[in-house]
């Protein structure tokens, strides 16, 4: 099983040192379901004073839970020191993290069985808990006892449901149970962990699967402005690019924003999924080329993934056409009207009658044109 030839080298050079490793966790998932892994996550015993010792360029990441980052051979990965974890007063975060010398101790603090194995090339896959066989099926199932996996960290419960999302697995009954029944302790994760993980759902090549935040109860535990989600629109993403905005603009309503804002997303996305919403229906020629004015191309073309092929073909007459859209495209300026004897307040009134006017006459958008109408019109 060929997980990274890059880790590998660093896996090497720590067991050249005189201790063992393995790559463990997301990536070793990824290659048994035929995937390329992302991040490259390697456990070993060998402590973190050991591994900055043994590699030139380490930054402490998680040094306090036993994890350098190692820079090596043109990638970077994680490197943890086995451990065990005690006591989770938070529900989040480990009270005391003790380092153990067994791989196998360490993957009894795992989240799901479908990340709780290591593989070295040496020694072959360490799969305590049926992973690859869940793989296999198609299952996300907590290691030992989801209660306690559960009340351990809280996240994992929304971890859980992204992972069906994204991989389209389905969640173990006793599992899914568990989230059901923990719900309430999600109160405690931060907002911006949540975003994470609702952000991730939604993008997920199995969106649809965001519905279990609705049916465990989850979602009320998470944001208190949760009724912004329309649930019942999720199966309209299966077609849509995976892009934030546009698939949050295809399920929230009128609370989206404050919804956004309580998860902590950037302005950026919140403004962005606004102006989606407000183009959501639109086909009238005038109409496009008031939202264009107001919200910009980049979301009016976003907007051919969701609106009517009268859309389309309406945005793509005004793109090829050319016709003025902006106070910009005008082919008169402040100039013009000043020597018109127009100043003040009366030339932003002016020009805002003008530039409907060109919106419903394109074609006339010729100065002397323009100078004729403001003549005969004002």
């Amino acid at each position: 099983m060929i997980i990274s030839d890059a880790g590998l080298k660093i896996i090497e050079k720590i067991e050249k040192s005189g201790f063992e490793a393995y790559f463990v966790g997301g990536c070793v998932r990824d290659v048994l379901m035929g995937k390329t892994p992302g991040d490259i996550d390697i456990t070993t015993n060998a402590s973190p004073a050991d591994i900055m010792k043994i590699f030139k360029k380490t930054y402490p990441t998680g040094i306090n839970h036993g994890t350098v980052t190692v820079a090596e051979e043109g990638i970077t990965a994680e490197v943890t020191t086995y451990r065990c974890e005690k006591g989770y007063n938070d529900g989040r975060h480990p009270d005391k993290v003790e380092f153990v010398a067994d791989i196998n101790e360490d993957l009894l603090r795992r989240d799901f069985t479908i990340n709780a194995m290591a593989y070295n090339p040496s020694r072959g896959l360490v799969d305590n808990f049926g992973g690859q066989q869940d793989i296999e099926n198609k299952i996300i199932r907590c290691v030992g006892e989801p209660d306690k996996r559960f009340s351990e960290d809280a996240l994992r419960m929304a971890r859980g449901i992204r992972f069906a999302a994204t991989l389209g697995f389905e969640i173990e009954e006793k599992t899914l149970a568990a989230i059901q029944k923990n719900a309430h302790l999600a109160e405690k994760i931060s907002n911006e962990r949540i975003a994470v993980e609702f952000e991730k759902t939604v993008l997920g090549d199995f969106s649809e699967k965001a519905l279990l935040l609705f049916e465990t109860g989850l979602i009320n535990h998470i944001a208190e402005n949760s009724k912004a989600i329309d649930f019942s629109a999720l199966k309209k993403l299966v077609e849509l690019p995976k892009i934030t905005p546009l698939r949050f603009a295809i399920i929230m309503n009128d609370g989206a924003a404050a919804f956004l804002k309580e998860l902590r997303f950037s302005g950026e996305i919140i403004k962005t999924t606004e102006s989606l919403m407000a183009g959501l229906g639109i086909e009238n020629p005038i109409d496009i080329k008031k939202y264009i004015n107001k919200n910009g191309m980049k979301c009016a073309q976003l907007l051919t993934y969701v609106n009517s092929m009268q859309y389309k073909t309406e945005l793509q007459k005004i793109l090829v056409e050319k016709h003025p859209v902006f106070v910009r495209d005008l082919e008169i300026g402040g100039t013009d009207l000043m020597e018109m004897g127009i100043t003040g307040v009366q030339t932003g009134q002016v020009i805002s009658r003008l530039q409907e006017w060109v919106w419903e006459n394109p074609h006339e958008n010729k100065k002397e044109k323009l100078l004729k109408w403001i003549k005969e019109e004002i």
